[in-house]
């Protein structure tokens, strides 16, 4: 080997990759040390992950009807006490507040809920709105919108995107979603955990820091409030949680507001216009689709059609069974599954692709006061139920239930 007739860089020799490779070794060994020891201890803690609540014993407040107890703060770590990104300085909310929650009475309290919830979710939870029950009026928009909080104008106005999702008084575990800056997603399970998701929307895009927490409440605790700040985002958020001294698990039931059944394609396949027994093929085409109608008046008397209840909803207990799906004109392409119902609003489908068999997991939730039922992390993939036995998706995929 021909001998190097001028001096290796600084910090590129052999020596030094080897000093450097050593202290690297070095630096893995000690950060091993450290996490076996903190393990033993007890004392570890997972990477961007926040303290859990339950470490405390919470801090409860006295009022006419229960007691109740604000959880920590969850989300972002750089503070909000500055204007953050050129924005507005981020205000503190607390709806309802403290006082009006302390002066309600026992009855009120236990009735009291909340209806629904909006979220807009982008990089991260960018609005928030709120409907109770009691008074069946929303909150104040918070979030993105110049106009309302001096946010910047950059971060435009989503008030237009604001979708509601039907909520009730079933809530019993919340999952927060955050990164460094901000809260990315809330997540409202009922009884059942990830089984029986409620409403959800994110997590959001960013994920510099990214982490979650889960807020689970007692057999006698209820949701009755939420406390957090807001600019043109949601940097932070904490709830307000009741304790009424009984268990609470569906106390009050909750039930969709009565409204006019929704226009649904009608089939006459059986004898007197009832369904044909078996199976129900569901024909997407735009150009064949029967011109949609009214309810109709299959059952006795009027009564509702098969499945649905005086509210014209299809019970999603009824359509729990095994289901195919295809897509047209790419026959090959579907899936076969199974549906199965984690709530009044809310269905899980568990199966695998056509036709390369591969599994997948999936929760829908119901559009308030349709039979449509949309994906979690995609509100433009909405299964539009015309029965209890078939549904369509986008005009060209088709399913149907082969088997309870």
């Amino acid at each position: 080997m021909p001998q190097r007739l001028y001096p290796a860089p600084f910090g590129q020799g052999r020596k030094a990759r080897k000093a450097r490779k050593a202290a690297a070794a070095a630096a893995t060994k000690a950060m091993y040390e450290k996490q076996v020891k903190e393990q033993r201890e007890g004392t570890v803690q997972t990477p961007y992950t926040q303290p859990a609540q339950s470490v405390v014993e919470p801090v409860y407040v006295s009022g006419r009807g229960a007691r109740f107890r604000t959880t920590d703060m969850i989300g972002g770590r750089t503070g909000v006490g500055n204007k953050r990104a050129g924005s507005a300085v981020p205000r503190l909310v607390e709806y309802p507040t403290m006082n009006e929650l302390r002066a309600m009475p026992r009855e009120q309290l236990e009735a009291f809920h909340f209806s629904r919830i909006a979220m807009v979710v982008r990089g991260a939870l960018d609005g928030l709105q709120f409907w109770r029950s009691d008074t069946g009026t929303s909150s104040s928009f918070y979030g993105a919108c110049p106009s309302l909080n001096g946010s910047a104008a950059r971060f435009g106005d989503v008030r237009s995107q604001v979708r509601p999702m039907a909520l009730g008084p079933g809530v019993r575990s919340i999952i927060v979603y955050y990164y460094k800056h901000d809260v990315t997603g809330l997540a409202f399970l009922g009884e059942g955990g990830e089984l029986n998701v409620l409403a959800q929307q994110g997590p959001g895009g960013c994920r510099n820091g990214f982490g979650q927490q889960r807020v689970d409440l007692g057999v006698t605790e209820k949701l009755v409030g939420f406390r957090f700040y807001t600019d043109h985002s949601t940097p932070k958020i904490s709830f307000i949680i009741a304790d009424m001294g009984s268990p609470q698990q569906m106390l009050t039931p909750y039930t969709q507001p009565a409204v006019a059944p929704a226009p649904q394609h009608v089939t006459r396949d059986g004898p007197g216009g009832a369904p044909a027994p078996g199976c129900y093929v569901c024909c997407c085409f735009p150009l064949v689709a029967p011109a949609p109608q009214h309810a109709t008046r299959d059952g006795p008397g009027g009564a509702p059609p098969q499945g649905a209840d005086v509210s014209g909803l299809i019970k999603t207990k009824d359509v729990e069974g095994c289901w195919v799906s295809c897509c047209f004109p790419l026959l090959p392409l579907g899936a076969l599954y199974r549906k199965t119902a984690t709530g009044p609003d809310s269905l899980k489908h568990a199966g695998v692709c056509l036709p390369l068999l591969i599994p997948y997991k999936e929760h829908r939730l119901r559009v308030p006061g349709t039979n449509d039922f949309r994906y979690t992390h995609d509100d433009c993939n909405v299964d539009k139920h015309e029965s209890e036995n078939r549904h369509c998706n986008g005009g060209l995929t088709m399913s149907i239930r082969i088997a309870p």
